[in-house]
């Protein structure tokens, strides 16, 4: 009895966060629009130059795509926390609707802030769970002000994640942790809501490791908590770069966690990608079994499916690409002298390190953990290979999931640092 109640438990946690997950978006559809449209209103002029210029894909340093915003995607999310209908909030939150015209998303905000009459687009496959959060600032709050405070979150989520390393005595994988960080690109992050989800979530779960109690984690506290990441970031995200959700967290569990041979320190890496699996794709579920019951759409299921089999196919415009294209795709946008000339000196700063520690012993480090820091870097590399097209199509910001591949690979490179 105790084995099947065990069984049940994951399930249930699935369950019960995608019954929690839809109130609150119902809560989110019941608060008062006509504030958020003023603050929606307000923001414009930074947006359409009338502020200086910032367009649908500003580069805030001009041939850099990592510094690339996606004020198009945040239009969206902005339409649709001020959408109204003469719908229950139960169907709103099924059918997750925003306002759009015959071009793109960005100019539909701006026709929305002259008044003018748009279509109801529905986007039931996601979640919005973003509302949750973004309906409630926007009630005393414009864009700039949620910029501001999504820059001053992040940052203190940061220090959070530094301060914690080094709580736990694996400060030696602070530099580790910042190089990962260049393939993030905090300082655009803070600027654009739709890079802000699986950022923040990421944060969060590190920081949950790093300050849980670690006979918290052995109990089947650390599947649990890469159960709830999944959920969350299925929950709030845009499809933007979720796999890190599960890399960055996981690159930490071999310093934390000490199991007592190599085939617990796998079986411990395949459950937590099993947990985080079971979280995303079961949140997903739940959210498309709410919207084919709730949502007035009658091809809801055909279209679905065929925005599955278009994300995953191995074609762009009708172009067939192949996984290679993809890749480079993902690894263009660091290819700038910037970029070659830090991470040249990084590789040098850390030979110079490993010389002058060359005689002072190390703690000696098992080889399955090894491994599974190896497994974890090739992670963003299995998520691309299913992500195929959207991977290729939006470059700019799929390939901060390469931040999983920095950080385990850093980490593996610092293991020698670590002194007994």
């Amino acid at each position: 009895m105790k084995r099947i109640a065990r069984a049940a438990r994951w399930p249930l946690i699935v369950v019960l966060g995608i019954v929690a997950g839809y109130l609150l978006l119902v809560g989110a559809y019941l608060l008062p629009v006509e504030p958020m449209a003023r603050n929606v209103r307000a923001s414009v002029p930074a947006l359409n130059g009338e502020w200086g210029q910032e367009d649908a894909y500003e580069q805030l340093i001009r041939g850099y795509v990592p510094t690339q915003l996606d004020n198009s995607t945040d239009a969206v999310m902005m339409l649709a926390a001020v959408h109204e209908s003469e719908k229950s909030p139960f169907v709103q939150a099924a059918e997750g609707c925003n306002y759009g015209g015959d071009g793109t998303s960005f100019a539909a905000l701006m026709a929305y802030a002259q008044g003018e009459a748009l279509d109801s687009v529905a986007v039931a496959r996601y979640w919005h769970g973003y509302l949750v959060l973004l309906k409630p600032l926007l009630l005393g709050m414009s864009y700039l002000d949620i910029r501001m405070l999504l820059m001053l979150v992040q940052g203190a989520l940061l220090l959070a994640v530094v301060a914690g390393l080094c709580r736990r005595g694996l400060g030696f994988l602070v530099p580790a942790f910042g190089v990962s960080l260049i393939f993030i690109t905090p300082s655009v992050t803070g600027f654009s809501l739709q890079f802000s989800t699986s950022f923040c979530t990421l944060l969060a779960a590190m920081i949950a490791l790093l300050y849980l109690p670690r006979k918290r984690l052995q109990q089947n506290g650390l599947q649990r908590l890469f159960l709830i990441t999944g959920m969350v970031v299925c929950y709030v995200d845009y499809l933007t770069y979720p796999i890190a959700t599960l890399g960055m967290p996981l690159c930490l569990c071999p310093f934390l966690l000490e199991q007592k041979d190599g085939k617990a320190q796998l079986r411990c890496f395949a459950s937590c990608c099993l947990c985080w699996a079971a979280g995303y794709f079961g949140m997903w579920a739940g959210k498309w079994v709410i919207a084919g019951l709730l949502s007035d759409e009658p091809w809801f299921w055909a279209n679905l499916v065929a925005k599955i089999r278009q994300r995953s196919a191995g074609e762009s415009d009708q172009t067939a690409i192949s996984y290679l294209d993809v890749l480079v795709s993902q690894l263009r946008p660091f290819a700038k002298r910037a970029y070659l000339l830090a991470f040249a000196a990084l590789a040098a700063g850390w030979l110079l390190v490993l010389w002058r520690r060359r005689r002072q012993p190390s703690q000696p480090f098992h080889a399955a953990k090894r491994l599974v820091l190896a497994l974890t870097a090739l992670l963003p590399f299995a998520w691309y290979f299913f992500t195929q097209n959207h991977s290729f199509n939006h470059a700019f910001f799929t390939s901060r999931a390469l931040s999983v591949s920095a950080f385990a690979a850093c980490c593996l490179l610092m293991m020698p640092l670590k002194r007994k």
